[in-house]
């Protein structure tokens, strides 16, 4: 078989063992799996690197996956959001000349996926996938990346129409900062309500105490993990949270009267502490944000 052939299938396996692996996506990849759990041509073979961030098997001359360790401050994670909506990714050290950088540099102008994992802790990443390698800035040390399906709207060095801008910001936020979010909110809450404990990852959601349309930041201090009922009753105002961590039901809600589920589901919660919370005070939720956002529910 030919090196590019065997590139080839290396990086369908890939992508078929991430899909399984995350749910296509819908929650985070242990760092063990990404490790030692692959296997290609019947031999174990990892998927990332163990410490840097980019992996570039020996045999290959292009890198099977980018990974982000570090984070910053406001999106969890050095790697981020271009002003153009695409993805940037920053070069491995700082020459040009880095055979991890030259792997990266290879995957431009092909048609070939690699796979995007971004720290949630120290057991856990979020893959974001499939993307492409669409351009490179070596000013900044970084290249460009974009899902496969916006990738033919990148032209390096053309400027992008104000609405087209747009509509790449979104898909892209909605799909790397989102997912991320989520994995990093429910990771933190050990997949269990926040409110209530259901320990069912399928039925909880990545809650924003402050929501988006409000400037609300993609931080596990911003969210809450909740199941989806307590989930649509806290957007709507039903269902308040103090900086205290107590649960507030509205009055008109705790003088209906609508069977078992609303006694038990919504009623009985009121001025109950919350049952549970991220075990490091540094991932749970902020009271200055949550004191904003119980201000909204008492006007509501």
């Amino acid at each position: 078989m030919s090196s590019e052939s065997l590139d080839l299938q290396l990086r369908a396996e890939i992508m078929e063992f991430l899909r399984h692996a995350s749910n296509d996506q819908e929650h985070p990849i242990a760092k063990s799996s990404l490790l030692y759990d692959f296997k290609f041509n019947g031999a174990p073979f990892k998927i990332i690197d163990h410490q840097g961030g980019i992996r570039k098997p020996t045999g290959f001359t292009r890198a099977i996956s980018l990974t982000t360790y570090e984070s910053n401050e406001k999106f969890g994670y050095a790697d981020g959001i271009g002003p153009d909506g695409f993805i940037r990714y920053s070069w491995q050290g700082e020459s040009f000349d880095d055979y991890r950088n030259k792997a990266v540099r290879q995957l431009i102008g092909t048609d070939l996926g690699v796979p995007w994992f971004i720290k949630v802790s120290d057991r856990e990443f979020q893959p974001v996938f499939p993307l492409r390698v669409v351009g490179e800035e070596p000013e900044n040390k970084q290249f460009v990346l974009a899902f496969e399906d916006i990738a033919p709207i990148f032209q390096s060095g053309s400027p992008i129409e104000t609405a087209l801008r747009a509509y790449v910001t979104r898909q892209t936020i909605s799909r790397v900062h989102q997912r991320f979010f989520r994995s990093q909110v429910l990771s933190a809450y050990n997949d269990h309500c926040a409110i209530c404990k259901l320990h069912h990852r399928k039925l909880l959601d990545a809650a924003h105490i402050i929501p988006d349309s409000g400037g609300g930041e993609p931080s596990v201090v911003n969210g809450l993990s909740l199941c989806k009922i307590h989930h649509q009753a806290f957007d709507e105002n039903m269902l308040g949270i103090t900086p205290d961590y107590l649960v507030k039901i509205r009055k008109d809600i705790l003088d209906e009267d609508d069977g078992p589920m609303l006694e038990h589901g919504l009623k009985r919660l009121h001025n109950g502490k919350l049952m549970y919370l991220p075990s490091s005070n540094k991932l749970r939720p902020s009271r200055d944000l949550l004191s904003s956002r119980y201000n909204e529910f008492l006007s509501a």
